[in-house]
């Protein structure tokens, strides 16, 4: 898809506006992204392709990358089948445009449906191809091996070690067969059930009936036709070896959450596709040409503004972020983990940025300058106990706001934990050049009668609309959550200086700013 390219990926997908804003089918690339991290994180094949991606990101080694990619080339065609089907049952009246546009993704929808051998309503046929797929990614030998022998090397579990009948897409081969041949036999048929819409609110229970029925008779027909599969959750008995296996390997942490294929139990249906929408990143621009001023510039020389509205800006983010942000001569920028930095834009045909390093200053040293300084600070960079230490005097309510840069859904829900902790959130256009986003801005009320400051989070429209299917799934969240959207008025000024700052100056925004088990502070 142009809008958001490049094919499905341990890291998640990019949104791409530095173009300009999406045409209506492009918009639909978050969903398809979705069902392909659905796909994934559900079925011990995608799991497996999830765990080397993940190694390869925890250890820097290449070689693990490369051998995750040659597993998933196993399941190419059962992957983007999947996806581009499931994306057009969500389509709505963009379906027209999102094929003409789309005309090779198309071509994968319509044979998923051919493979289906059902003329059924929408709500039966999601279920029938949930189970063919899923089923197809639910080999048994990957089970098998890591029970057999759990010092296996992680490094032999390859797209050659394993035979034809446990790869996905040879699987999807045979299981065409079989359901031409013997078809679905007893799976219900006439649940009174019909829509797209009550696939998505069926109660729970029965939902997980009907989807069960379905995928057992695919396991089933594989089975027969000598491709041993899982049951319906028999990856969920594997993963954690698998991930112990793994952090044992390479002797460091990895990022790795598995879902259930069902909504049942503490996390719903929304917590898998917002966890999956978090994977995404949104790209306003290429990276940005910036100067880092020496050492000895004076601070007041980085003022932004005018008039009344003249101010500094200090962001504060971890070290990485920075480097992939931008273009940058001019004077070394030090090896920290995080960065103070003072920003400013320059208006020039390159729109370059100017950076100027305060990490080893006092904030008494800004604050000298005799203009407000307004601070943005990363979720990351916050909670580093040396960080909000040195730089406390500056991160008061009224001046600064955090960057989300790690997952909103699990440190709300840590956060909201509490009878006393509130939420007061709100959903806001802004425009950059040309470019449309969503910032959706939230406050926590604390028990002790205090706010935290502003948290900022610039995402997607699709994004914006299933963080409320979100907090609608679970009561006890949305008890305490309440959408006030006329608090980015009571914070006009300090959000449209940082709004403009972020828009203004950094390329790109996304949830992973590094493992999500480093927890942040809610001061």
């Amino acid at each position: 898809m142009t809008g958001a390219h490049g094919r499905y990926h341990g890291n998640g997908w990019v949104i791409d506006l530095s173009q300009g804003d999406l045409a209506e089918a492009d918009r639909l690339t978050s969903i398809h992204e979705t069902w392909h991290d659905r796909l994934q994180f559900t079925t011990m094949y995608g799991l497996l392709v999830q765990v080397l991606w993940s190694v390869s990101d925890a250890s820097g080694e290449q070689s693990w990358l490369k051998q995750a990619n040659t597993l998933l080339a196993g399941a190419v065609r059962t992957h983007e089948e999947f996806a581009a089907w499931m994306t057009e049952q969500l389509a709505g009246p963009a379906l027209p445009s999102l094929r003409a546009s789309y005309p090779d993704y198309a071509a994968h929808a319509d044979r998923a449906r051919q493979r289906l051998q059902l003329t059924d309503d929408p709500y039966t046929l999601i279920h029938a191809l949930n189970a063919v797929y899923r089923s197809c990614m639910q080999p048994s030998a990957i089970a098998e091996t890591i029970a057999a022998d759990p010092a296996v090397p992680l490094e032999r579990m390859t797209l050659a070690s394993l035979s034809r009948m446990a790869r996905p897409d040879h699987r999807l081969r045979v299981l065409t067969a079989s359901l031409r041949t013997a078809g679905w036999d007893t799976v219900p048929r006439d649940t009174g059930l019909h829509t797209v819409r009550d696939y998505a609110d069926q109660d729970d229970d029965a939902w997980e009936e009907v989807n069960r029925v379905f995928y057992d008779r695919c396991a089933q027909l594989l089975t027969e036709a000598g491709c041993p599969t899982l049951p319906y959750e028999g990856q969920l008995a594997h993963v954690e070896r698998l991930h112990a296996h793994a952090i044992q390997t390479i002797d460091r942490p990895i990022r790795l959450v598995p879902a259930s294929a069902s909504s049942l139990g503490h996390h719903t249906d929304a917590d898998v596709v917002l966890r999956s929408m978090e994977s995404e990143q949104l790209r306003l621009r290429a990276v940005i040409p910036a100067t880092v001023a020496g050492a000895e510039t004076p601070i007041s020389s980085l003022v932004s503004g005018r008039g009344a509205g003249r101010h500094l800006f200090l962001a504060i983010r971890p070290s990485p972020r920075v480097r992939s942000a931008y273009v940058l001569d001019g004077a070394p920028i030090p090896t920290r983990r995080h960065l103070a930095l003072l920003r400013s834009s320059v208006a020039d045909t390159h729109r370059r940025a100017v950076l100027l390093d305060v990490t080893g200053r006092a904030p008494a040293d800004l604050l000298a300058v005799g203009l407000p300084v307004v601070t943005s600070i990363s979720m990351a960079a916050l909670s580093d106990d040396e960080v909000r230490e040195r730089w406390g005097p500056l991160l008061t309510v009224d001046r600064s706001t955090v960057l989300v840069d790690l997952s909103p859904t699990r440190h709300l829900r840590l956060w909201l934990t509490g009878d006393g902790h509130r939420l007061r959130y709100a959903l806001a256009r802004y425009q950059a050049t040309g470019r449309t986003v969503i910032a959706l801005v939230w406050q926590l009320h604390l028990d002790a009668g205090t706010t935290s400051r502003l948290h900022i989070a610039l995402v997607t429209p699709a994004y914006a609309a299933a963080f409320e299917v979100w907090l609608d799934s679970h009561v006890h969240l949305r008890e305490r959550a309440e959408r006030d959207d006329d608090l980015t008025d009571r914070y006009e000024v300090l959000l449209s200086v940082t709004i403009g700052h972020l828009l203004a100056e950094e390329p790109t925004f996304d949830f992973q700013a590094f493992d999500d088990r480093e927890e942040p502070s809610d001061e």
